[in-house]
């Protein structure tokens, strides 16, 4: 879901890595770029906080709400304007936002990758934990009521798909009205429906859509939401999404069918890192590499083991590839409660940040769970039994889409 009314904040951040000397830069950034290939063992994989400061001018106005997103920081954040302190993330590889005061000066962003057994993936996983500002920033206003999910639910049948939207808003407004529109590809009305809200989360039905493409590999066909929130006549939040209708099925030894028909899965796997960039793939380069795959011949994706950048499900969903998309459980076991409660979080936000993908219909739950623990007061029977909430979970979140796993015998 993104919001119209947005600006890019990629450049001009100040960069400072604990006591080295700091310099001007521009994200995607991180500072294990080069770092990894380093022989220098003072120099090599630099663990610890970065600290990324920007100017930032708020146009003074008590009619708006301003909101700074950012679309990773990886390992965990902490983030001030000014002297105030918005909030904290922790996660590598999902969005999050703070609301900005009316005034301020300087955003400040606390990025720290160091070593934390409480923290997925383990640091017995193969690969890097890249520190930084790994993805794009975002500056973007609304009224008094902003739209914080929306959620659409479709079901495709002969001749028509059946669509629930959900939702949910926060602030308040005496007056708001929900407008939404789904149009197909020549911007064609095919739904539309109005609604009052009068409560932070809503549920919408809307008229059917007669006669829909199907999205598939071969004819990856997107139809576009566009979410209105009006209070008191004035707008107050526009999002817009991008959605596919398709249907799928994967019977217990059988083969994989999209929208009936029998499919092969013809499938390689992804990591978010580039020579000479690390995690800090510009969104371009994620594109053409993206096209590269479905040039070659491929119709399924796995993105492991990590949830990946906003461009990469765009291209997904525009090029027809399946995707298999995987919370960051990557070897070392399972911990104790605030473990738990990470990755829980983790699973959560990669399920709600990316529900409205076509192009998903996995949602993996780890990567080979059968290794030596960072935990060792824990069994395989703990991490079993996780993994069995966390698909639980899973379907609690989609009842639609399938969870997978991989490489973990039990």
């Amino acid at each position: 879901m993104y919001h119209t009314n947005r600006t890019r904040l990629n450049d001009n951040w100040r960069f400072q890595f604990e006591d080295e000397a700091a310099e001007w830069v521009t994200l995607p950034h991180t500072w294990n770029a080069l770092d990894t290939m380093e022989l220098d063992p003072a120099q090599h994989y630099r663990r610890g906080t970065g600290w990324y400061e920007r100017p930032l001018s708020l146009p003074s106005s008590s009619h708006r709400r301003r909101f700074i997103h950012f679309e990773a920081a990886a390992m965990t954040a902490q983030v001030w304007l000014d002297d105030v302190f918005l909030g904290g993330h922790v996660g590598g590889y999902t969005p999050f936002a703070f609301e900005l005061p009316a005034t301020g000066h300087n955003v400040r962003v606390a990025v720290d990758n160091s070593p934390d057994p409480n923290l997925i993936p383990s640091d017995m996983s193969d690969l890097f934990l890249y520190g930084g500002l790994t993805r794009n920033v975002w500056l973007y206003e609304t009224g008094a009521v902003r739209l914080i999910k929306l959620q659409v639910h479709s079901t495709a049948l002969a001749d028509q798909v059946e669509i629930v939207v959900t939702g949910c808003v926060d602030g308040h407004s005496p007056d708001t009205l929900f407008e939404l529109i789904i149009s197909d590809e020549n911007g064609r009305v095919v739904s539309r429906a109005t609604a009052e809200i009068n409560e932070d989360c809503f549920s919408i039905e809307l008229p059917p859509v007669a006669d829909p493409q199907l999205w598939s590999p071969d004819n990856p066909v997107l139809y576009e939401v566009n979410g209105r929130l009006r209070c008191s006549g004035d707008l107050s939040d526009d999002v817009t999404e991008r959605i596919g209708f398709r249907t799928f099925n994967f019977p217990e030894g059988g083969p994989f069918y999209l929208n009936g028909e029998r499919i092969l899965l013809r499938g390689t796997h992804r990591h978010e890192d580039w020579a000479d960039r690390g995690s800090a793939v510009p969104d371009e380069w994620s594109r053409r590499e993206l096209a590269q795959i479905k040039a070659a011949g491929f119709n399924f994706l796995r993105l492991g083991h990590y949830p990946q950048a906003d461009a990469v499900l765009d291209a997904c969903d525009e090029l027809g590839l399946i995707v298999w998309e995987e919370i960051t459980w990557c070897r070392g076991g399972v911990g104790g409660d605030l473990f738990k409660k990470q990755a829980r979080q983790m699973l959560a936000e990669m399920i709600d940040h990316h529900f409205n993908r076509p192009s998903v219909i996995f949602w993996s739950m780890g990567n080979e769970l059968d290794w030596e623990s960072d935990h060792p007061h824990t069994t395989d029977d703990d991490v079993f039994a996780f993994l069995g909430e966390l698909h639980e979970l899973s379907h609690q979140l989609d009842p639609v889409r399938l969870t997978a796993l991989r490489r973990y015998d039990r």
